[in-house]
């Protein structure tokens, strides 16, 4: 969040999302929320760390770990 509202505000979301996927090793948590642009995507991530985060639809959950690897 912090990197989205400082430095790289001016980045195109999609281009932050396909970085996030591709980019790093897979949690077994998740955090998901809809935006249009980095200002949502900046105010839906500060909502859920203030704790609220059902103000902006963010949803959280845990995957669980697959008994075998796909």
């Amino acid at each position: 969040r912090d990197r989205l509202a400082g430095e790289g505000a001016g980045l195109r979301l999609p281009d932050v999302a396909r970085t996030l996927q591709r980019g790093r090793t897979a949690l077994p948590y998740r955090l998901a929320f809809v935006a249009v642009d980095t200002a949502g995507a900046v105010a839906a991530l500060t909502a859920h760390l203030d704790g609220r985060g059902t103000e902006q639809r963010v949803l959280t959950g845990r995957v669980p770990r697959a008994p075998h690897p796909a």
